[in-house]
């Protein structure tokens, strides 16, 4: 599976990209699509090698302006994903639900 455009950095608004990489076939075209309008996303792509994962992540999150979440019985059950969510309502950030299923 080819993956979008590479994730968004720089100091512009953003939003996060929260799903399971099990549903990448679907979640792709999708952030794919949304780079295409030119909204600028951050996923787990953004993840330099050597870095912490954790921290990363939540630096991400700290500064995305909301968090999109594709949602999918594959992500409802991925413990990473719900700690994006909480951390991302712990931030105060607007969480948009996107059902894949």
């Amino acid at each position: 599976m080819a993956k979008p455009l590479p994730a968004y950095r720089g100091d512009d608004a953003f939003v996060f990209g929260c799903y399971a990489h099990d549903d990448k076939a679907r979640v792709y075209p999708e952030i794919r699509w949304l780079q295409d309008q030119g909204i600028n996303v951050w996923y787990d792509e953004g993840i330099s090698a050597g870095t912490v994962w954790r921290s990363e992540i939540g630096k991400a999150i700290e500064h995305a302006q909301q968090l999109l979440f594709f949602v999918s019985r594959f992500a409802l059950a991925s413990d990473h994903c719900s700690r994006e969510v909480h951390l991302a309502l712990d931030e105060g950030k607007q969480v948009i639900p996107l059902y894949l299923e």
